[in-house]
């Protein structure tokens, strides 16, 4: 089902996505700028899609508000999910936003740019923020990056000089954001709340384009199963090197309790067999989020359309 809003939004609404990793800023970003409660620090409840299975997709994932500044007209902010959920899988997270994009698109929706928020007092940019940004990379394809704004957050917890040190580093590398500066992406200091916000967003809104993502041409033009697409392929590659290491701790515990079976110690081998248990569940997850985006949008979108019709794309 749809936990649906009061509100629609049409093909001549401007519509920018703010995304970035769980505790990025994004709901406080968007609090400046929205009449609307905006839940900080907690998933937003809204589009969601649903199968026969009941285990199909989680609940709580992109939400949009109606926004306003002065001198600007009327915007949508779109809170999304970041690819660290501690609750779903990468797999889930994909498919609800990709879906999102997807029946945007169908109905004629475009984006008019995208926020993507990094938190500066990140000491290192691995695990889920560089996971995050290559999926993210994928997901709007080298064409789109100029509609990029790669905005930092969090100054007040780093002193001036170590924040512009890593600001440099971001921008000089191309494991971090070189190669997307390259490609027109805009660098921003989100450093002074609502007013250095309101010039991320005026510099979007005056840039007057709409972009088609990469993944909205691979769903719906190219007619991939979210498995083909590329940031389905990034996805899959993390869940794939995730289940070998679960399968190599499992057959390790294998080898633990049988000889803790042989030694006859029956806590050794009670506690061992919970690792087990924990490693099989990890491998039946990734393999049924997987199996989650081996589905085309084609088929979704008969599933879902109903829905989309009563609610709108954006609620």
């Amino acid at each position: 089902m749809i936990k649906a809003e009061t509100s629609c939004v049409s093909s001549d609404d401007i519509i920018i996505a703010v995304v970035g990793v769980t505790g990025a800023g994004k709901s406080t970003f968007i609090s400046h700028y929205t009449d609307e409660e905006v839940e900080i620090g907690t998933t937003l409840e809204s589009w969601t899609v649903t199968d026969r299975s009941p285990s199909i997709l989680g609940t709580q994932v992109v939400k949009s508000f109606k926004c306003s500044i002065p001198g600007v007209p009327r915007f949508y902010l779109v809170d999304s999910p970041g690819f660290d959920d501690s609750t779903r899988s990468d797999a889930d997270v994909l498919r609800d936003l990709s879906t999102y994009l997807a029946a945007s698109y169908t109905k004629g929706i475009q984006l008019s740019g995208i926020i993507y928020l990094h938190r500066i007092m990140d000491v290192r940019f691995g695990g889920a923020a560089g996971r995050n940004l290559r999926v993210f990379k994928r997901l709007c394809g080298d064409d789109n990056l100029g509609s990029v704004v790669l905005a930092t957050t969090f100054w007040r917890n780093v002193s001036a000089e170590t924040g512009a040190e890593r600001e440099q580093q971001l921008q000089g590398d191309k494991k971090f954001w070189k190669d997307m500066i390259e490609k027109d992406s805009k660098v921003f200091r989100q450093d002074r709340g609502k007013a250095s916000g309101e010039e991320i967003i005026r510099y979007l809104v005056g840039r007057r384009k709409r972009v088609t993502l990469q993944i909205q041409h691979e769903l719906v033009k190219q007619k991939k199963t979210f498995a083909q697409t590329g940031a389905g392929v990034e996805v899959l590659g993390e869940i794939q090197r995730l289940t070998e290491y679960y399968e190599k701790q499992m057959r390790n515990k294998v080898l633990e309790l049988e000889e803790a079976r042989k030694e006859r110690d029956e806590q050794w081998e009670a506690e061992i067999a919970d690792f087990k248990r924990d490693y099989e569940a990890k491998i039946d997850k990734n393999v049924k989020a997987a199996g989650r985006l081996r589905t085309t949008w084609d088929h979704l979108w008969v599933e879902i359309e109903d829905q989309f019709e009563r609610h709108c794309v954006l609620m």
